[in-house]
């Protein structure tokens, strides 16, 4: 059995998905892998941008998910379209089922 090493988070002021990917990525998570694996929601039209930034005297990464929506123009984010994408994904039965119950709290 491998040895895994969990990483906690303290989200009780709150987080963003930036936030979480900027953390990731100073993890050691390089752009390229977490590219691929956003790939498997069939989601073809975005591009991840990274920079690195100092807010208060501490240093980060600032990502941006950019989402080319011209190729979207009717689409409303809600639960029916986040769902669809989730349940046509290239993801594991359980990563699934885990990723929706995340947007159902």
């Amino acid at each position: 059995m491998k040895n895994r090493e969990i990483a906690f988070f303290d989200c009780s002021s709150g987080i963003s998905g930036d936030m979480c990917l900027g953390a990731l990525l100073d993890l050691g998570i390089s752009v390229q892998s977490l590219t691929k694996e956003l790939k498997r929601l069939s989601l073809d039209n975005f591009s991840i941008k990274v920079r690195n930034v100092n807010r208060g005297g501490i240093k980060a990464k600032k990502v941006n998910v950019i989402v080319d929506l011209r190729k979207q123009q009717d689409v409303i984010f809600d639960w029916d379209y986040i769902s669809d994408i989730i349940n046509r994904s290239n993801l594991k039965e359980h990563v699934k089922e885990r990723s929706k119950s995340v947007f159902r709290r």
